[in-house]
């Protein structure tokens, strides 16, 4: 615990944090929470994908590429990457 008492976090020190989160209560908690602030009248959800460029492997070019899925809850001001 002493790792996360630094003052700039690296990207360890997330490691660190997440591994002590409780994977199955963390969802329930942010299942819960979406739940509650749900609107469904008149509700728009944008759908964003976009390819990371550069991102596949130059020794096998058969590689997959990268792709990043986001979709934004309009009336609800939330965003899921």
């Amino acid at each position: 615990m002493e790792v996360l008492n630094l003052r700039f976090p690296r990207r360890t020190h997330y490691g660190v944090f997440f591994s002590i989160l409780d994977n199955k209560q963390q969802s329930l908690v942010f299942t819960k929470w979406a739940s509650d602030i749900r609107t469904f009248e008149n509700e728009v959800i944008a759908i964003d994908e976009k390819t990371i460029r550069r991102a596949k492997l130059k020794s096998n070019i058969e590689s997959i590429v990268p792709h990043v899925v986001s979709a934004y809850a309009t009336k609800n001001n939330l965003c899921l990457v």
